[in-house]
């Protein structure tokens, strides 16, 4: 493992939201934070639609799952990202 850590900026993602969302290089941001061996911390993440309702930087467990998936998790969540930049959260307890 290297030492430090990776901050991945999420885009705004909404750790609330029920569809699919594109965020346009979200999965070149996953592999590039990937490749380092470092822990990665996401910031600019959201709970809810308001502004006003940013989050402080997560940690997540990132992991390639596939060419063209990378998985999230943080907490109770799941976060895919395929390489078409489509971004899909699901709870791990329901």
């Amino acid at each position: 493992m290297n030492g430090g850590y990776v901050i991945l900026d999420a885009a705004g993602i909404d750790l609330t939201a029920q569809s699919a969302k594109t965020v346009s290089g979200i999965f070149a941001k996953c592999q590039e934070a990937f490749d380092t061996g470092k822990p990665v911390f996401a910031y600019n993440l959201a709970w809810g639609t308001d502004s006003n309702k940013k989050l402080s930087p997560l940690p997540v467990f990132l992991q390639k799952w596939s060419s063209t998936l990378f998985v999230a998790t943080c907490s109770i969540l799941k976060v895919n990202v395929t390489n078409e930049d489509s971004v899909t959260v699901e709870s791990l307890v329901s």
